[in-house]
C-alpha cells in the first residue's frame, strides 16, 4: 500500500464512510418507493380479489382470499423492492459512486488497489460500498 500520512489516511477514511452513507441511503429509498408503489398496487388487487369472490360467494370466502392474495402480494412486493435495490445500487455505484472515487484517488496519488484495501478495512463487513469496491486499474 502507498505509504499515505495520517492526515491522508483519515481523510480518505471519513471520505469512504461518507460515500458507503451516501450510497446505502440512496439505495434504500429506491427499494422503499419500489415498495410502496407495490404495496398500493396490491392493496387494489387484493380489494379487487375480495369483490370478486364476494359477489360469486360468501364473506368468509372473500376474506379467506383476500388474506391469501394480500400474504402472495406482500412476499412478491417485498423480493421486488429488494430487487429494486440492487439494480439501482449498480446504476448509482457506476454513475455516481465510482466517479467520485476515481476523483478522490487522482487528487490524493494514490492506486486504485491502495484505495480498494482502505475501502475494506475501513467499512464494516456487510456495507454496501464493500461490495462494489474493486480494483478497476492496478496500473495507476
Amino acid at each position: 500500500m502507498t505509504h499515505l500520512t495520517v492526515i491522508q489516511r483519515q481523510a480518505l477514511t471519513a471520505f469512504i464512510e461518507q460515500l458507503e452513507e451516501k450510497f446505502a441511503a440512496e439505495a434504500s429509498n429506491s427499494a422503499s418507493a419500489a415498495f410502496n408503489i407495490g404495496c398500493m398496487l396490491s392493496v387494489i388487487v387484493v380489494l379487487a380479489v375480495g369483490i370478486l369472490v364476494w359477489v360469486w360467494g360468501h364473506w368468509v370466502t372473500a376474506w379467506v382470499a383476500m388474506l391469501i392474495t394480500g400474504m402472495l402480494a406482500l412476499v412478491v412486493v417485498a423480493y421486488l423492492a429488494m430487487r429494486s435495490r440492487g439494480s439501482r445500487a449498480d446504476v448509482i455505484y457506476l454513475e455516481e459512486i465510482l466517479p467520485q472515487i476515481k476523483t478522490k484517488i487522482d487528487e490524493v496519488g494514490i492506486r486504485h488497489a491502495d484505495f480498494e484495501v482502505l475501502a475494506r478495512t475501513t467499512l464494516p463487513e456487510g456495507a454496501l460500498l464493500r461490495q462494489f469496491v474493486m480494483v478497476i486499474d492496478a496500473r495507476k
